[in-house]
This record gives C-alpha cells, structure tokens and sequence, in this order.
C-alpha cells in the first residue's frame, strides 16, 4: 500500500519551499506537477527496492558507504550564499566574469548533474526496473593500477534515460499532467544540437579551463582550434548563471524529497520532526 500521507508530505514541503526561494514573478505553480508526480516516483521506488538496497542507500546518506554525498543543507547553504554575493556585486556595477563562470560549473557539477542521475534511479526503480543506486550515480569505468575507476554519467545520459522512462514506463504512477510536466522540465535542459552552450558543454570546458577571458566577452572551446572557439559577452555569461540557478533551485528541492523520504524511511525519523528541522533550516538560508 503506497503511502498516501508522505507523498502529500513531500510534494506540498517541496512546492512551498521551492516557490519561496524564487522571485514572486516566477510563482506560476507550473512545476507543481513536477513535484507531485517525483514525490509518488520516490515512495514508490522506496517500496520496490530491496533490504539491501535500503541499507547501501543509508551508508551513503550517512557518509559511510562505497560513496559519500553532501547533505542537500549543506549546499543550498552555500549555494545561496555565494550567489547573494555575486548578485550583490552586480547591483553595485562590479562583474567579476571568473566567479560568474566557476560558480556555472559548480551548480552543474554539484547539483544538477547528481540530481538528475538520482531522479533516472527513482524514475527506474518506481517503474519496476531494479537499477542499483551507486550504479546509477556511478558507472564502473575499469581498473588503473589495480584499484576500480569509477566515473559519473553525463547530464544528457540522465536526461535520456529519464525521457525513456518517462515516455514508455511511467503511465502507472504519473498522470498526464505529471508526464508533461516533467517533459517540460526536461525541455528546458538544452542539448548540444540546440544549444552550444549545453549544460555538459559549459561544465566541461569550464572543468577543463576550456576557455579565455577578454576584454568584451569570453571564448569557449579553444582546445579544438581558434576556428572553432565560441565568443559570448558578459551579459550572455549573466544570462548564462541565471538559467543554470533556476535549473538547480528546482533539483534542489527535488533532491530535497528525496533525502526527506529516505530519513523517514530509513531511519524513522517522523514527519513532524523532519517539518520541524525543515523550516528552522529554510529560514536560516534566507537569513544568510
């Protein structure tokens, strides 16, 4: 029997937490289907997995697993901080393009990419495909040196795997609106054919220094020649952090749920003592 009253839980903490983080121009509601049909994904997908998948899950939420993640307070923490900063900078007429582009490559690295894998792995495992979680999160790339090498998968391969679930699995537990929704979510993740400036592009060759300040703008791409270098200005770079920030407060707060149910699943922790803890955190994010 799926629980009713948690999935209620998470899309409605979620909704409310989401939209308070955001401009008042931006409180449509449009992603509230979003969050309603992950919530029913993530309990469902809680519901299917095995003991043992529970318990790989827990050693990696409490830092004592095959591999660690950061607590989602921790990184909106900072997260919120450094993008104040910035914003304040740029009221006051200062531009520091370095700091636009480093702060780019560590929402995409940080959040959006990780978020996007677990989504593939709740969406998966919700569906009745049984995907390990580190598997999903990491894939076993081979052997250097006697010891295993680990890689994470790209933003388009979550991307794809999501579409695919979503378009051919996903009729049991999400209804129309839901599906369209999270084909909408995943439309505003431009690809490399739409887009130069594809998320796994920008992570890429700011990872990689891939790129060079000027006087007017910035050059991206320069590793395969000066003719295939792309010239941006610092007003595109600004639209560029925007667009990534509204993109991550969503998976923010869609990983969000996921770290609630597995707190209240595995390790009993109850509703009420996670709303508690919720709302003394999310004030103090917005006092920061």
């Amino acid at each position: 029997m799926v629980n009713a009253t948690l999935i209620d839980f998470l899309s409605s903490r979620a909704v409310e937490s989401y939209y308070a983080s955001v401009d008042e121009s931006k409180r449509d509601y449009e992603w509230r289907p979003l969050f309603n049909g992950y919530a029913k994904a993530i309990v469902m997908a809680f519901d299917l997995i095995d003991e043992k998948e529970k318990a790989m899950i827990k050693g990696v939420l409490e830092r004592r697993g095959q591999m660690v993640e950061p607590l989602p307070i921790e990184g909106l923490y900072h997260f919120d901080r450094c993008h104040n900063l910035l914003n304040n900078l740029n009221k006051k007429g200062s531009f520091v393009p370095l700091l636009e582009l480093l702060m780019v490559e560590h929402d995409l690295e940080y959040f959006v990419r990780p978020n996007l894998l677990r989504m593939y792995w709740v969406l998966s495992n919700a569906t009745g495909d049984h995907v390990s979680y580190i598997g999903t999160l990491l894939q076993k790339k081979g052997n250097e040196g006697g010891k295993e090498v680990w890689i994470s998968g790209s933003i388009k391969w979550a991307k794809d795997g999501l579409q695919k679930v979503i378009h051919s699995k996903a009729d049991n537990i999400l209804d129309q609106d839901e599906r369209e929704c999270f084909q909408s979510f995943l439309d505003s993740i431009k690809e490399e054919k739409e887009s130069p400036l594809a998320p796994d592009n920008l992570r890429n060759w700011i990872a990689h220094r891939d790129f060079l300040l000027t006087d007017d703008g910035f050059l991206f791409n320069l590793n395969n020649g000066a003719r295939n270098a792309l010239h941006y200005s610092y007003a595109e770079l600004r639209g560029i952090r925007d667009v990534t920030l509204d993109l991550c407060r969503i998976v923010i707060y869609l990983n969000f749920m996921f770290d609630w149910a597995a707190s209240h699943i595995l390790n009993n922790v109850t509703l009420d003592e996670i709303d508690g803890f919720l709302r003394t955190a999310h004030g103090e994010t917005e006092k920061a």
